[in-house]
Formats: structure tokens, sequence, C-alpha cells
């Protein structure tokens, strides 16, 4: 049976992440510091392997609470289904491939006690490769400058206070990427919401050559787009097409460089000399 009223709730949507990582993954959140958590993993249709390595893991830790659905949703619909089981007093999100520093909730969860008028924090993030080598480090500014023009974020280091996705009624289902910049958006432009961050290295971030796909950085950056276009709208209909593109051309290529920004973080990181430390197997 899950603990009673955990302090805080752990979010992961899981579809077909490799077991080694998957491991290291879930791992990371079961030995926190912080024990009074429960951890809500959402099997988005994953095949049979990985589906029975969750399963494995629910029986071992009575703190995780596994949701199995009959097929793959996508992230979004996956981590809204998970946040409606939700208990805790705090939502934290998590990854499947990426690691939490052992006394990352504990750190956060002080951070926002201390700071009772900040909804959210982050923290700051280490860049690791697939076998846990530390090749890459991502410093937040606290203050978020810039934060309206492109995200600076790593979602999976987040942890909310439960009154956010209370008042925001979890992510917009529309947003089939960049759900968690759309998310920042309602919360600091619509809601005047206050986002923190812990500048201490508490996430462990997986970069792998995936993210260089041209596909799927036209569909970051289309789905970047329609956040910002949302937030300033505050409507639910419009026509996506012809908002992508007005505020691509006039707002981000002229103004924020979203676009060439995000080219050129990803040359960074992939022409990175990686270091000859590894962190994490």
């Amino acid at each position: 049976m899950p603990i009673s009223k955990p302090t805080i709730s752990v979010l992961m949507a899981v579809y077909d992440t490799p077991i080694k990582y998957l491991d290291v993954s879930i791992a990371s959140v079961l030995q926190q510091s912080l024990l009074s958590l429960e951890f809500i993993i959402v099997d988005d249709g994953s095949n049979s392997v990985t589906g029975n390595q969750l399963e494995l893991w629910a029986r071992r830790d009575h703190r995780i609470r596994l949701l199995k659905l009959p097929k793959n949703l996508g992230l979004t619909k996956a981590l809204n289904l998970g946040l409606q089981i939700a208990s805790g007093n705090f939502l934290a999100r998590q990854d499947a491939d990426d690691i939490s520093g052992a006394h990352r909730f504990a750190a956060q969860l002080e951070y926002l006690t201390l700071n009772p008028e900040v909804d959210a924090v982050a923290t700051d993030v280490i860049l690791i490769d697939l076998d846990g080598s530390k090749v890459g480090y991502m410093k937040i500014d606290p203050k978020l400058r810039g934060l309206k023009k492109r995200n600076l974020l790593v979602h999976g280091s987040m942890l909310f206070r439960r009154r956010v996705f209370d008042l925001l009624v979890g992510y917009d289902d529309r947003m089939k990427l960049s759900q968690d910049y759309e998310l920042y958006l309602r919360m600091i432009v619509l809601h005047s919401m206050k986002i923190g961050v812990l500048s201490k290295d508490h996430y462990f971030l997986r970069m792998h050559s995936e993210s260089l796909s041209n596909r799927k950085m036209m569909q970051q950056l289309y789905y970047a787009v329609m956040a910002k276009k949302l937030s300033k709208l505050n409507i639910s209909r419009f026509n996506p097409n012809l908002a992508f593109w007005i505020t691509l051309l006039f707002d981000y290529l002229f103004v924020h460089h979203l676009f060439i920004g995000a080219i050129l973080s990803r040359v960074s990181y992939f022409s990175h000399k990686k270091t000859s430390s590894t962190i994490l197997r």
C-alpha cells in the first residue's frame, strides 16, 4: 500500500525506456534522503520488457504507484493522468532516463519552505552521456531573465507546489511537445506565479543523439511557439498554423532568435569534448 499523505508526489512517464537507464533513474528517486514520497510511474503503452520491469519495481517498493495505459498516449496526456492520482502537497517531475541527486527533493522542499511566495523551483543541471559521464553543465540564471522568450528550465528538475496544478488543471493536452514551457508561461504570464532556481546541481540530464533529429527539432520549435502564443491570447480557439508562422517570423527569428539558439546549443553540446570522469553508470 502507498504511504499515507506523502509530502511529495514524484511523477514519471515511461515509454520503452531502455532498462539500464530506467533502473538507475527509478533508483535515484527511491534512494532520496527525503522519505515521505509517493512515486507515480505512468507506463505509457510500453513494450513488454519495459512493462515487466516496471511491475517488478512496483512490487519491490510500496511507494511506487504504477499506472499502466493500454496504448501510447504521449507524454502530455500520460502526465495529466498521473496528476489525477497524485496526493502529495508538492509535485515533482523526473524523466525516465535522467538521474536525481540523493538530496534533490530535500533541498528543493527546504527552498520552497523558506520562500513561501515561490510556486515552483528548478535546479542547475549536470549533462551526462549514455555512459553516465559528465559532458557539460547547465547553470540557470536564478532570475530567469528571458524565460518569456525561450525555455530555460529542465522539466525533470522541477518541484511544484500542488496549488499550481490545482489552479492550472494540469498540462495543455494540445501540446505534444514543450508542454512544460506552456505550463511555465501560464504560471508567470497569466497567473503571476513565481518560479525559483536552486543554484546547485541536483539533476543529471542524459543527452543523446536523438535530440539532434531535425524532425524533433522542428516539432519542438512549433510547440514552443504555440506555447508563447497561447499565453498571449489566453483563448482556446485559434488558427494554430497561422499563429505559428506569424510568431515565428516576427517574434522568434527576428527578436528572440529561438531557432538559431536551439541549433547553436545542440552544436555546442555535441562538439564539446567529454571529460574522462564517470559520474554514474
